[in-house]
């Protein structure tokens, strides 16, 4: 009982401090003009959105890992804050280059880079050896229909994540082994094979959860469900660090949602979605239920699939499956609301939530 009060507890705090400090720091971002431009791939009714503020996410994100680093630093939970928080790096990144462009840097490195490599033809040709790999990387990439449309490219996005993946596998190999939980079965020791599966995981739905931040409040709204089904996880499964951290993610994303429902006064950005997206995925696997993650993070899957499909189908010259992908937008398409497209998908997440914690203890 005292735990569940702690973990409650600490969800208001997160809820009311980031309540607190969000009007301020709203009115920050308008006055630095924090502004993200619109893609001009979506549905014409986005374009009145032109002029919203960005990067959002980053007040909860700062709030949960302040709370969890002075109240509930265990060896986890800094696992969790170190993911959560490298992927926010990246996110930040990106709102930025967005904003504030990143043609000046790239201008000036390639200025001090040129005149050097360019002395000599031996020079020249070792600097074409080294890049070969790295352009390779990107022309996979671009074969794929990967557009660069500012920020961070997608490749340079993919390999971030690769490495934080990876370095995370190895953090989760040292404190619990190769062994996963699968339902019915109990524990598979997956061997060598558990870095693919997490690295999988993790690069999936990290840009997946990405991808579904589109509507107002949709993507806020299903990491909300998803949270609050990895408290209760934490709770039964004795990991209350877990579940207290879960907690302050859940606190912070209340008042998010408040200002970012339709019609929203301000986007998350990638910072938030990022970070949000790290943690919801290192959450799953430091309590061991990797295998709910499809289910519980079901409408995530459809969305990541509905634009691999589509560019697939595309490439392939069978036409488009979707009137727009990812499949938020297709429903839009089709004459549905705004609301009424995020409010389905809330639904969807809330059952599939639900069905995730009954698998999740079978």
């Amino acid at each position: 009982m005292d735990s569940m009060v702690k973990i409650l507890g600490f969800l208001l705090l997160s809820t009311f401090l980031t309540s607190v400090l969000y009007p301020v720091f709203i009115n920050f971002l308008y006055r630095l003009q924090v502004r993200e431009p619109i893609n001009p791939d979506v549905p014409r009714t986005h374009f009145a959105k032109q002029g919203t503020p960005t990067a959002a996410g980053f007040l909860p994100v700062l709030v949960f890992v302040v709370l969890n680093l002075l109240f509930n630093r265990t060896g986890e939970v800094v696992m969790l804050i170190a993911v959560s928080g490298a992927i926010g790096l990246l996110g930040l990144l990106e709102d930025f280059f967005k904003i504030y462009h990143q043609s000046k840097l790239q201008k000036t490195v390639r200025a001090k880079i040129v005149p050097i490599v360019t002395l000599s033809d031996i020079s020249w040709n070792i600097y074409k050896i080294l890049l070969f790999p790295w352009n390779a990387f990107k022309e996979v990439f671009r074969a794929l229909g990967s557009q660069h449309v500012g920020g961070i490219a997608t490749y340079q996005k993919i390999l971030f994540q690769t490495a934080v993946a990876v370095v995370f596998s190895f953090l989760l190999i040292a404190r619990f082994g190769t062994i996963v939980w699968l339902p019915f079965l109990g524990g598979l020791d997956l061997g060598i094979f558990y870095i693919p599966l997490v690295l999988f995981l993790f690069v999936f739905f990290v840009n997946s959860i990405s991808i579904t931040d589109g509507l107002d409040g949709l993507v806020g709204g299903l990491l909300a469900i998803g949270f609050t089904a990895l408290l209760a996880l934490g709770v039964i499964l004795g990991r209350n660090d877990l579940a207290l951290a879960a907690a302050t993610l859940v606190g912070g994303l209340i008042p998010f949602l408040y200002f970012n429902i339709y019609p929203a006064r301000v986007f998350a950005g990638n910072i938030g979605a990022l970070a949000w997206a790290g943690a919801f995925v290192a959450l799953s696997l430091l309590l061991d239920r990797a295998f709910i993650l499809p289910i519980l993070g079901g409408v995530f899957v459809l969305e990541g699939l509905s634009v691999i499909i589509q560019v697939a189908s595309v490439k392939l010259k069978k036409g488009r499956v979707f009137l727009m992908a990812p499949i938020h937008h297709h429903f839009e398409i089709k004459g549905w609301t705004e609301t009424k497209v995020t409010m389905r998908f809330w639904l969807a997440g809330g059952f599939l939530a639900f069905l995730a914690l009954f698998i999740a203890l079978v």
